[in-house]
């Protein structure tokens, strides 16, 4: 997760990980009450490991659907998937109109 976040935001797009703070922070929270309601302290130590999981989601679905637009001419659904990475998408298409010109 601690790769994931900057190398997204590094590309350009900036929703997910800030989509993925956002998630973390709201399974602490609901964690930390519901968890430690029902198990006491051992509920709201396992509220971390939940936040890392709900934040990790959306990175991962970003990143995948980012490499499919690095690797292929991407659908429409690709582009709304990768939410936003249309600068990904952009340099992709210099980079093999470079390549077959050499």
């Amino acid at each position: 997760m601690l790769v994931l976040r900057p190398s997204i935001q590094g590309l350009g797009n900036s929703f997910v990980p800030t989509v993925a703070g956002v998630l973390e922070l709201v399974a602490r929270v609901i964690g930390a009450l519901i968890l430690s309601e029902y198990f006491g302290f051992s509920g709201a130590v396992m509220s971390n490991p939940l936040a890392w999981f709900a934040a990790t989601v959306p990175l991962v679905v970003s990143v995948y659907y980012t490499l499919k637009i690095l690797e292929k001419e991407p659908t429409k659904k690709d582009l709304m998937l990768s939410l936003g990475s249309k600068t990904v998408y952009q340099q992709s298409k210099t980079l093999r109109k470079e390549c077959a010109c050499s």
